[in-house]
């Protein structure tokens, strides 16, 4: 069996049902950053990944793609339950949930558990094999936290934790390169895959570099370019406004080329 076929077989068997039950779980909760088009998005880029060089044994193979589909697709679910550093708990929670349901046996899920689980410790380990469902999630998950998409998102969670605005740029820099430094570690040797992730990178390390630099306001109390763009994305949050739905108004309203660019880099990364 290769991998398209693979693919193929396991979201034959569980993509209907994992995309039913997030459904069901993610009903009253409204975090765009983190819905269901994230966790699609991650399991794109798990595919990717895995076909960069995924293990040769067939058993190995249909095995890591079913439970790397499941991780894709449950990881970030406990943010509807908790959406601080836990959530990774809960979502172990609800996939244990998910299973029971399906009646799917614990020989099967045992060891996904605790990858779902730990899937956001950005401490990363020093297993240099990135191929188990564990190096694949990480990794795909990362993926999603680059260009454009990855400053919305990274704005909408950290200001939804908390965090000061004067501290969201170095808190997002700072993670963000441990998330690349990792993808470099794993899959540095695929230079095709590592040069194209790399400017996703770039465009949001310049992006909050930029940000850095606009931190102290101007005399005028005006909020300059970048402060802008993070404060209007808070906005969808308070708003509860549909995403892109929010990026065309934004679109619709905006003169400056800054503006403008962000909001046709992310609707065209969401809508590609």
């Amino acid at each position: 069996m290769d991998l398209v076929k693979a693919i193929e077989v396991s979201e034959k068997n569980y993509l209907h049902l994992l995309e039913y039950f997030f459904a069901g779980e993610w009903k009253d909760t409204f975090l765009p950053s983190h819905d269901i088009d994230h966790h699609r998005r991650v399991w794109k880029y798990a595919c990717e990944l895995m076909a960069s060089g995924p293990p040769s044994d067939t058993a190995a193979l249909s095995d890591m793609v079913s439970k790397t589909l499941i991780a894709c697709y449950l990881h970030d679910c406990g943010m509807s339950v908790n959406q601080g550093p836990e959530h990774g708990f809960h979502s172990r929670i609800l996939a244990e949930k998910f299973f029971r349901l399906n009646n799917i046996p614990e020989s099967f899920f045992s060891d996904i558990l605790p990858v779902i689980e730990n899937h956001d410790r950005k401490d990363y380990n020093t297993d240099n094999n990135p191929f188990p469902p564990a190096s694949v999630l990480a990794v795909a998950d990362d993926l999603d936290a680059f260009g454009f998409p990855g400053i919305y998102r990274y704005s909408e969670i950290y200001l939804a934790r908390g965090v000061p605005y004067d501290s969201l740029g170095d808190m997002v820099l700072e993670n963000a390169s441990k998330r690349f430094d990792n993808l470099i570690r794993l899959f540095g040797c695929h230079t095709q895959l590592v040069r194209k992730h790399e400017d996703r990178f770039l465009i949001l390390k310049d992006f909050f570099l930029r940000y850095n630099k606009e931190a102290s306001p101007p005399s005028s109390g005006k909020a300059t370019v970048h402060q802008d763009i993070i404060r209007s994305l808070e906005n969808i949050l308070n708003e509860r406004t549909p995403l892109l739905l929010f990026c065309t108004s934004r679109l619709e309203d905006s003169t400056d080329p800054d503006v403008i660019r962000f909001f046709e880099g992310l609707l065209g990364e969401l809508q590609g």
